[in-house]
């Protein structure tokens, strides 16, 4: 019996006693929303300092021990990794509650703009391989961590969202009962869905509980709508003619109304001249002509008729034809001018109508 006890002792003295390699592991993973955007070198370390000071401030309180926590620096934030820790069980929700109260007391006292920041903040929990990275540090690695990080993507600013074990763990707590979380569906890159939960429980200083913009369903443009025969041949009769408009309409917006209503009549010229047969008599035209007359003489002979009545023709054209497409025109959309075509229209025209474009240019 005395040969065992002796024999155990220095079994205990000669040989080390080995770190267990998985670990139950809560993961707390934030950032700072926006680091970089309109902040300088010195406002972005004075950031870091903060969150860092904030961050040391927060586990002290909460009296986690040296030798069951890990922090990992990323960047523009860090990872929280605490190792089996089980009391309290809601110990990595609060932490986060925690931090983001602190960094909200921290920016109203702040009056530097580029200084005051926010975080989002991740939660996950998992057994994950504890290990010894490059430089002899303990670390972790495995899915918890991963998830995570995944987890705060989807975050926005001042927002706590949680994992489905984490959830699992603080839903049939009395503490939490009502509606505290919310739940939302999310993907991985892979394409693969889970549940994330966002803690939405009002009165926590900081605290964001709007939905996060990953989950708010972005409501689907309207298609383009393609450019009507009308349209295209209005427009391919103003490109044409356009240094000759450029030329009469003198900066003038009742000139500019006049060729629009000259416009008007050429396109739905072009129009019956298209879908006319070979066969047939040539259709009337609608554009007023006299013979040997030049395109200025037209436009003379729309500009000498009655101001009212010109500018009625113009706005029915407007409002009727020409408004949908504001976009193919000069101008802005508060106030196109559809007698001059920019580059979206040329290249709408082309694409959309290249039959008509080949009538009028010589290029495809």
């Amino acid at each position: 019996m005395k040969f065992l006890t002796r024999a155990f002792k220095v079994f205990k003295k000669d040989t080390p006693v080995s770190k267990p390699d998985r670990a139950l592991v809560k993961y707390i993973f934030l950032d700072v929303v926006g680091f970089t955007r309109d902040r300088n070198v010195e406002a972005q370390l004075d950031i870091i300092k903060t969150l860092n000071k904030i961050v040391k401030e927060t586990i002290t309180d909460h009296s986690i021990p040296d030798n069951q926590l890990i922090v990992l620096p990323s960047g523009d934030g860090l990872c929280i990794a605490l190792i089996e820790l089980t009391h309290p069980y809601d110990l990595s929700l609060l932490l986060s509650i925690d931090i983001i109260d602190r960094i909200a007391i921290y920016n109203a006292q702040m009056n530097d703009t580029r200084r005051n920041f926010e975080v989002r903040i991740g939660i996950s929990e998992n057994v994950d391989n504890l290990i010894t990275d490059f430089n002899g540090m303990d670390n972790v690695a495995g899915s918890g961590i991963n998830m995570a990080r995944t987890i705060m993507d989807n975050a926005d600013r001042g927002q706590i969202l949680i994992g489905q074990n984490v959830y699992e763990t603080l839903r049939d707590r009395e503490k939490y009962e009502g509606e505290a979380f919310k739940n939302y569906i999310a993907k991985t890159k892979h394409g693969k869905t889970f549940n994330i939960f966002q803690y939405i429980r009002m009165g926590h200083n900081g605290l964001n509980v709007d939905t996060p913009s990953s989950f708010i369903k972005k409501q689907p443009q309207p298609a383009e709508p393609r450019l009507t025969k009308f349209v295209a041949y209005y427009m391919a009769n103003a490109l044409s003619n356009h240094e000759l408009f450029l030329t009469l309409v003198r900066n003038s917006s009742f000139y500019e109304n006049v060729a629009i209503v000259l416009l008007f009549y050429m396109a739905k010229d072009s129009i019956m001249i298209s879908e006319s047969s070979p066969y047939e008599e040539p259709p009337l035209k609608t554009t007023w002509s006299q013979p040997g007359c030049t395109l200025q003489d037209q436009y003379e002979y729309y500009r000498g008729q009655h101001n009212t009545i010109m500018y009625s023709l113009y706005e029915e054209i407007r409002d009727n034809y020409l408004h949908p497409f504001y976009y193919c025109f000069e101008g802005d959309s508060f106030d196109p001018r559809y007698l001059f075509i920019n580059e979206r229209g040329k290249a709408k025209l082309k694409k959309e109508w290249p039959e008509i474009w080949g009538q009028f240019f010589a290029e495809p």
